[in-house]
């Protein structure tokens, strides 16, 4: 990911073709599955973003990645709620914080607290 937004950063544009060359195959303890694993990879990332943002001098795109990481830490918190993991849910939520006043941030941790089922009502 971070490759093309350093490129697109510099203004290069891309080719493509209308068939697919390669076939991605994803295992099961791959970091690229839905889990706990991918979504830090993707804030690692966008924490590269974020850098290069700056160098470039890009304001205009600085707070929108600083949103999605802190987006992507709430969704961390609901991940480890939902596993019961609330002690790694409070530390996602203090990453949260580096990113603005997470008001929703707080519900999940709420939620996260208090167990797996409160996830489950209507509005999570």
């Amino acid at each position: 990911m971070e490759y093309f937004w350093r490129c697109r950063l510099r203004e290069l544009r891309f080719s493509y073709l209308n068939e697919a060359l390669v076939t991605r195959r994803v295992g099961r303890d791959s970091f690229c599955r839905n889990g706990a694993r991918s979504v830090l990879e993707h804030i690692k990332a966008l924490g590269y973003c974020l850098k290069e943002a700056r160098e470039a001098g890009r304001e205009d795109l600085i707070s929108w990645i600083r949103s999605t990481i802190g987006m992507s830490w709430e969704q961390l918190i609901k991940m480890y709620g939902l596993e019961g993991e609330w002690m790694q849910a409070v530390g996602a939520f203090q990453k949260r914080c580096g990113y603005g006043l997470p008001v929703r941030g707080l519900a999940l941790l709420a939620c996260a607290v208090a167990g797996p089922w409160s996830f489950k009502n209507p509005g999570n």
